[in-house]
C-alpha cells in the first residue's frame, strides 16, 4: 500500500493487536464476514471511503448498519477503519481482511497454536505450488466458497486446525488479482509479523543442518535488523547452495552484496 493507505494500515493493525477483545476466533470470523459484506455492497463501500463525508458521519453509518450483523468489538474496529484515510476502496477492504486474519493469529497465539497454524498455511501453499491442477481447481471463478471449503477439508481437514482451514479458504477466495501462492505467502507473512518476525523462505537442494540454520538466521538477522522466521523448502533443482526469498527480494545472484554476506556465513 502507498500514500495515506500505508499509514492507515499500520494504525489499524496496531489497533487489532492492542485490542484483546478481538483476540478470539469468533471475533476474527466476525471481522472477515463484515469485510465481505462491505466489499459486495459497492454503494456502502464507496460511502465509507468518501472523504467528502465527515469522519463522524462515516463512522456512524458503519456502526448503524453493521451493528445488527457483527459483534460489538468487530463493528467498533470497522468504525475505526473507516475513520482513517485510504487511497482506494480496495486498500480499505484488504486492511479489513488482514485485520480479521491478524485477530485469528492472535487467538492462535493465545491458545499456543500459532506455530502450527503458520506451518499449516505454509504447507498448503507448497502443495498448491507443486500442483497446477489443484491451483486451477481452487482458483476457478465459478466455484463457490462452500465448494472450495469442501475441497480443502477433503485434503487436510483431518490434520489441519480449523483456523488454518478457514483462513486459507477465505484468502483463496479474496486474492485481489494475486495468484493463490502469492496470497498464501502474504497470509504467512501476517502470521510471522504478529510476533514481529520477518518471513524468510529458504530454498536448498538438501536439508539444512541445525548449525547451518542458525548461521543463516544470524546472517539474515544482521542484514534485516529483525527476528527471522525460516520456512524451509527442499528443491532438488536448486544448484549452488541456497536461495532466500524475503518479501519481494530474492537473495541469489540478483542481490550480489547480500548474497556474498550470506554465503560467507553459510557453507552448504
Amino acid at each position: 500500500m502507498l500514500g495515506a493507505s500505508k499509514n492507515s494500515y499500520a494504525a489499524l493493525i496496531k489497533a487489532v493487536d492492542s485490542n484483546k477483545s478481538l483476540h478470539s476466533f469468533d471475533e476474527a470470523k466476525s471481522l472477515l464476514a463484515l469485510a465481505d459484506l462491505i466489499a459486495v455492497n459497492k454503494s456502502l463501500l464507496n460511502t465509507l471511503n468518501d472523504s467528502g463525508i465527515s469522519t463522524q458521519a462515516r463512522t456512524s453509518i458503519a456502526k448503524d448498519l453493521l451493528s445488527k450483523v457483527g459483534s460489538p468489538a468487530a463493528v467498533n474496529l470497522i468504525g475505526e477503519a473507516v475513520a482513517l484515510r485510504w487511497s482506494s476502496t480496495q486498500d480499505l477492504i484488504q486492511a479489513l481482511e488482514d485485520s480479521g486474519a491478524r485477530a485469528a493469529f492472535a487467538a492462535s497465539e493465545n491458545s499456543k497454536e500459532l506455530d502450527r497454524v503458520e506451518d499449516e498455511i505454509f504447507a498448503f501453499e507448497r502443495a498448491i505450488a507443486a500442483s497446477g491442477e489443484l491451483e486451477l481447481m481452487l482458483a476457478d471463478p465459478n466455484i463457490t466458497a462452500e465448494s472450495r471449503l469442501k475441497i480443502i477439508n477433503d485434503l487436510v481437514g483431518k490434520t489441519f486446525t480449523q483456523t488454518a482451514i478457514i483462513l486459507v479458504n477465505h484468502a483463496i477466495g479474496h486474492r485481489h488479482g494475486r495468484s493463490i501462492t502469492s496470497t498464501l505467502k502474504d497470509l504467512s507473512k501476517l502470521a510471522a509479523a504478529r510476533r514481529g518476525r520477518v518471513l524468510a523462505e529458504v530454498i536448498t537442494a538438501i536439508s539444512l543442518t541445525s548449525e547451518q540454520e542458525t548461521r543463516l538466521i544470524n546472517a539474515l538477522t544482521a542484514i534485516y535488523k529483525q527476528e527471522i522466521q525460516l520456512k524451509k523448502v527442499v528443491d532438488r533443482r536448486v544448484i549452488g547452495g541456497v536461495a532466500v526469498r524475503i518479501g519481494d527480494e530474492v537473495i541469489d545472484g540478483t542481490v550480489v552484496n547480500r548474497l556474498a554476506q550470506v554465503k560467507k556465513e553459510l557453507t552448504i
